[in-house]
């Protein structure tokens, strides 16, 4: 009860915290808070709740603390729960540690794991019970899915105990499963049951002893039972093999971070940002470090940018004139060209207001439909953020602001030589009228009646200054115009790729049109100068032929071509480049449940994930050093999931087209480019579906602090 107070008050001081100011420390900062220091922040955090506050504690599942009611914790209390609260690596819990059970032998695992089956049956309660056993009976009746998958796909979908529930039963039904052992003790690590885990995985561990999966667990379970010298062993193994491995790297900082080696913390952070970049990594690594900065370079997006992926070099307009003659005809082929852009801009300005309106339509219904579900305490839909928009996000910012190499910079200096341009042309207008002046003072007193009037020489000297005006000012304009809209072109076509990745398919669409309308745009509004013939000049000197109007060029398309779902019965994944949707399913239907704040929460980790195919070689749980045909890795963190990529080797098809990058790229790729690019990339539609029925699927366990185990108090007879 008084740690649940306890919580209850940091819980309620984090809702207010935003917008509250907080009273100055009369102390160290990372001095634990008494009991009557918790007391006065609770009062005053209460006396501030608004209404809105309130409704949303409420929403939630909170309970606003009654300040007579609560029991006195006391300041040696208050002083441990701050501490754990602030450790940064469990203490070692050697009661847990002694009561590990022996490695059990081949012959011996179906008996472990139906006592463990029993041991978790016994910890839920009727309610969790009840509804797991809901899944169970739909992942047996659900031929597209094996049960341990099923397991994983609640597990993701932030139910764990009735994902544990299942993968106890897809342990008892086939022990002798590597993944199924593998993954069992996965999530009995992360619930706070190391103790029983560990004697699985050894067992793992003693038949496929080079597998960084097993490698990574066996650390993640030391380390959750406090032992950091043996957990720092395994995880050194998994890195070993793997050196990118997410998970165990980032476990391996927590443990150099105790030792006070903020440097190699730092090192092994960026390695795992390597292996799947995500803003909690990059807050990590600046907690670490401020020196050291990740290159966003390195961060991986599936796919590459192609030079120009939409299509704006196909675009053309019409020549700039260097004669007056020349002038005539083509000022009428500019004026023809901006109508044609002006047109085809009014044209993508609808399309980009009509997708702007229902994004926004959407929005509203998904904002409306969410706050029902919260309010009659449903979950809401499982709409997560993109994978990839923090590592795209901080692509493209690098791409523009990469110092004087980056593009903004070079647009800048691009659009101050224009501007120079402009000030030369200026001063040849200036001069060309000043030449004018001098021509027909020469010839003005020679043309009238009984003159000599030299028509022909006064028309061609005039026209020789146009023509000289026309050629200096239009390829001074010309080469400072192409310069900055070769930029400019860059630019969109970053701005529209990397969109792709960061904003829901709906908006993309709305981006690429008014990218596409400003395009057209900037190469319409270019400066041109154009001249006229001079006086007495024969009209028809000048080039009067009309021609067809030149039609624009069609802009190239970007649509992600990653489509790809994960099928595990109970639980679908679906993504694209910029939208990942989780579905909880029972049979067709789409299943609806009573929030739980303590128990319905996602657990960090990553899964290691073949499509059925493999080389025939590897064996034991999939890792990320296995040679697969095709493979896929998704990670996730407490919040959200934060990675998802599929590979394939050249000329596999898991239900795409997949092409390995040598193929794509007309040549082999430079190693220093690897996690610039992907290791792969293809061509055309390179969505992919794995099955649960075939993927075999290794889970990593993430980084286990104490206190977070849902099964922590487990006992196994």
């Amino acid at each position: 009860m008084k740690k649940f107070v306890l919580l209850s008050c940091l819980c309620l001081l984090n809702i207010i915290a935003f917008s509250q100011t907080k009273p100055k420390p009369k102390k160290p900062a990372d001095a634990p808070p008494t009991q009557k220091e918790m007391e006065a922040l609770m009062k005053q955090a209460m006396d501030q709740l608004t209404p809105e506050d309130k409704r949303i504690m409420d929403s939630m599942g909170l309970k606003i603390p009654n300040m007579g009611t609560v029991p006195k914790v006391g300041d040696k209390a208050l002083a441990k729960a701050y501490a754990d609260e602030m450790r940064i690596v469990p203490v070692r819990d050697a009661a847990r540690i002694s009561s590990i059970p022996a490695t059990p032998s081949a012959a011996a695992m179906p008996a472990y794991v139906k006592k463990l089956e029993t041991g978790i049956t016994l910890m839920l309660d009727a309610g969790t019970k009840t509804e797991a056993e809901k899944f169970y009976a739909a992942a047996v009746a659900d031929p597209s899915t094996t049960l341990a998958n099923a397991a994983i796909g609640l597990w993701m979908g932030r139910m764990p105990l009735p994902a544990i529930y299942l993968m106890s039963k897809a342990a008892v039904a086939d022990p002798s499963d590597p993944n199924t052992i593998n993954n069992f003790a996965s999530m009995l690590t992360m619930t706070g049951a190391e103790q029983w885990a560990l004697p699985m995985l050894m067992h793992l561990n003693s038949q496929y002893p080079r597998n960084s999966t097993v490698l990574n667990n066996i650390g993640q379970a030391w380390f959750g039972l406090g032992e950091i010298s043996k957990a720092e062993q395994y995880l050194n193994n998994a890195i070993a093999i793997h050196p990118n491995h997410s998970q165990a790297n980032m476990t391996k900082a927590k443990i150099l971070e105790s030792k006070g080696d903020m440097n190699g913390a730092a090192e092994a952070v960026m390695r795992s940002m390597d292996e799947a970049y995500n803003t909690h990594k990059a807050d990590q690594l600046n907690k670490y470090s401020e020196k050291k900065k990740y290159d966003p370079k390195r961060m991986k997006l599936p796919g590459r940018m192609p030079a120009d992926p939409l299509g704006l070099e196909k675009f053309n307009w019409p020549q700039f004139p260097f004669t007056v003659k020349s002038s005539i005809l083509l000022e009428r082929e500019w004026q023809e060209f901006k109508q044609l852009c002006r047109e085809e801009g009014k044209r993508l300005k609808a399309v980009y207001e009509k997708h702007l309106r229902e994004e926004n339509e959407a929005m509203q219904a998904s904002i409306k439909s969410d706050t029902q579900a919260i309010n009659s305490g449903n979950t809401p839909s499982l709409l997560m953020a993109p994978p990839y928009a923090d590592a795209a996000t901080k692509k493209l910012k690098n791409y523009l602001e990469n110092d004087q190499d980056g593009l903004a910079f070079r647009i800048k200096r691009a659009e101050t030589r224009l501007g120079e341009a402009t000030r030369q042309v200026g001063k040849l207008s200036a001069k060309r009228d000043s030449l004018y002046n001098v021509v027909r003072e020469k010839f003005d007193p020679l043309i009238g009646q009984g003159k000599s009037n030299p028509l022909e020489k006064y028309c061609a000297e005039f026209n020789q200054v146009t023509n000289d005006y026309l050629r200096e000012a239009n390829e001074i304009l010309m080469e400072a115009q192409a310069e900055y809209l070769e930029l400019l072109r860059k630019r969109t076509n970053a701005f529209a790729y990397y969109a792709q990745y960061t904003n829901t398919p709906g908006m993309f669409e709305a981006i690429k049109a008014n990218l596409k309308a400003s395009w057209l745009g900037s190469i319409s509004d270019q400066m041109v100068v154009f001249g006229f013939l001079g006086p007495f000049c024969d009209s028809l000197e000048a080039e009067k032929e009309k021609q067809k109007v030149k039609t624009l060029a069609e802009f190239d398309d970007i649509a992600c071509p990653y489509n790809d779902t994960m099928k595990l019965g109970v639980y679908y994944l679906a993504t694209n480049c910029s939208r990942l949707t989780g579905h909880i399913k029972l049979g067709n239907v789409e299943y609806h449940r009573k929030i739980d704040m303590d128990k319905d929460i996602l657990l960090g980790a990553s899964l290691e994930v073949s499509a059925g195919i493999s080389k025939g070689v590897e064996k034991g749980p999939v890792s990320a050093e296995m040679k697969l045909e095709v493979k896929g890795k998704v990670e996730w963190d407490e919040n959200k999931v934060t990675n998802w990529e599929i590979e394939a080797e050249a000329g596999v098809s898991a239900g795409t087209n997949v092409a390995h990058a040598d193929e794509v790229l007309g040549g082999p790729i430079d190693p220093n480019q690897t996690n610039e690019i992907g290791k792969l990339v293809g061509k055309g539609d390179k969505s992919v579906t794995i099955v649960g029925a075939t993927a075999k699927i290794g889970m990593n366990s993430g980084p286990s602090l104490e206190g977070k185990g849902l099964l922590r108090n487990i006992t196994i007879k």
